[in-house]
């Protein structure tokens, strides 16, 4: 007979068993229930990083203080040294989020080839790894680069083949969205407007209702990135004025996303600058050039909080 302790070692801790309930709440579509235990996740995850933080998330939350600060020489130090102990882990897969902030960090700073240089070692790691989560974020920030928007391509193969490598429970309808989205926005950019539409609908009918929790859902961001779409297949057809309406929403999304305190931070306000310099562009187009500077000079003053230079981003 197995020996009392043993059978105890071998039952799962709490942590384990919240998160077994909140994939079985999802896949069942039970949203409320799964919120509340992602509540608890989180409450959990942050008290422990809290009573046992690792030596890599010490320098991490130096490096959001930094930006918060606007000192981005050090926050970039800091990001380094998390990222060089993370490095260190056993499991490859660990330090995909670590190159992934970095790069984020040098493209916020204009330093496009060392962004792209971190995202595609961050893009061959979450490949090893083949989980579809970090895949997609890898790609998404590759999409997000300015020397990214050279490959639409080939970003657009990758979404492919890593959306049908997906599972597919329920759990994952917001990866198998962003990888949706990503061929989306890539076939727009590359004017093959039918093959846009025809994934934003894919992406739609996953979507659902909409009904689903913002907390734990991330289907803001897939109505934004759907706008995005829309947005752009306007302007190409000379409709301004459907492209304002349309991008008007991607700018409300950023809004949202902004006000969540679980989700507030320096990268999402410079996503809504960013945001709020295209919408300007669609508006003077539309030949509303008193709304574009409005929008304008609200980007700018985002930016001018960061500390960052008060000039239109590009990508």
């Amino acid at each position: 007979m197995e020996p009392e302790n043993q059978r105890e070692e071998s039952k799962p801790s709490v942590f384990e068993q919240r998160v077994k309930e909140y994939g079985q709440a999802v896949n069942q579509g039970r949203d409320q229930d799964a919120e509340g235990l992602m509540v608890e996740l989180f409450t959990s995850v942050a008290a422990e990083a809290f009573a046992n933080p690792s030596p890599e998330s010490v320098w991490l939350e130096m490096a959001d203080q930094c930006e918060q600060l606007g000192n981005w020489g050090a926050a970039e130090d800091a990001r380094r040294k998390a990222l060089d102990l993370a490095r260190e882990h056993p499991n490859r897969a660990y330090p995909v989020k670590f190159h992934l902030d970095l790069g984020s960090l040098y493209e916020i700073l204009g330093r496009k080839e060392e962004a792209l240089a971190e995202i595609k070692t961050a893009l061959e790691l979450a490949g090893e790894s083949e989980i579809p989560t970090l895949i997609g974020m890898a790609l998404e920030a590759n999409y997000n680069t300015e020397l990214g928007q050279r490959n639409l391509q080939g970003i657009r193969a990758a979404a492919k083949q890593a959306l049908e490598a997906t599972p597919g429970d329920r759990i994952y309808n917001t990866v198998k969205l962003r990888f949706l989205l990503l061929q989306a926005r890539c076939a727009a950019g590359l004017g093959e407007f039918e093959a846009a539409e025809s994934c934003v609908a894919a992406a739609r009918k996953l979507a659902g209702d909409g009904q689903q929790s913002a907390l734990i859902s991330g289907y803001p961001f897939f109505r934004a990135r759907a706008a995005e779409v829309a947005a752009k297949i306007h302007a190409a057809c000379g409709d301004f004025q459907e492209a304002v309406a349309a991008f008007a929403e991607v700018v409300t999304r950023e809004r949202e996303v902004c006000a969540k305190p679980h989700l507030q931070g320096i990268r999402s306000r410079y996503r809504l600058a960013q945001a709020l310099f295209t919408l300007a562009d669609y508006l003077e187009k539309s030949a509303k050039p008193a709304d574009a500077t409005v929008a304008r000079t609200e980007a700018r003053d985002i930016l001018g909080e960061l500390k960052l230079p008060p000039i239109p981003p590009k990508g």
